[in-house]
């Protein structure tokens, strides 16, 4: 078993060196922004948060939702790092600014300051964690289990190269496309998470 989920792990990472070096990021920014990261962890509850949120989308993606994705499953594995050291994890979270970014998958030195070895990263500070009064993504308010895995999901269509999914980085108007593709392929998997807590 142990093998098959290093192969697993092996595969999907190798999809990193497709999308490393593209940031795309959840939610507003401009084409000359710098997304400035700062008190970046690969632990802590927020960690915990993220994990959690990709699990139920790997125990709970609807049939519709995993058609879309075929190595689901793999990609996710990558980036949580097999159940590894916080080493081989290509998972993140830390303090953005602008604020309004809620995560970013890539690491475009150009883009945003990450440090090596990290895919995907999450606002500390964002609507991913938090509900901040005037604002919501795509009908979801900030720190919903929705909102979280709705996050999670279109951030995995960078990762993983999703049919459908485009690179949005400063361009809100392809966030929100890309918003609307993931609902509509995997809408019931968000509507599943509505009970939850992550």
């Amino acid at each position: 078993m142990k093998k098959i989920h290093r192969i697993a792990f092996w595969i999907a990472a190798g999809a990193v060196s497709f999308v490393v070096l593209a940031v795309s990021a959840f939610s507003q920014v401009t084409p000359s922004t710098k997304i400035h990261v700062t008190e970046f962890s690969k632990t802590g509850p927020q960690q915990q948060t993220i994990v959690n949120v990709m699990n139920f989308i790997k125990t709970h993606a609807d049939d519709k939702c995993a058609a879309w994705f075929p190595s689901l499953q793999a990609g996710i594995a990558a980036l949580e790092g097999d159940g590894g050291t916080s080493d081989i994890v290509l998972i993140g979270h830390g303090v953005f600014s602008p604020n309004s970014v809620v995560a970013i998958t890539g690491n475009n030195p150009k883009q945003a300051d990450l440090p090596s070895g990290v895919v995907m990263t999450f606002n500390n500070t964002g609507l991913f964690f938090f509900k901040l009064p005037n604002f919501s993504v795509s009908g979801y308010e900030g720190g919903t289990s929705e909102l979280q895995v709705l996050t999670v999901i279109h951030e995995l269509g960078h990762f993983l190269n999703t049919p459908g999914i485009i690179d949005d980085f400063g361009q809100q108007k392809l966030v929100e496309q890309n918003n609307e593709a993931v609902k509509v392929n995997c809408g019931r998997t968000i509507k599943a998470a509505k009970k939850e807590k992550f």
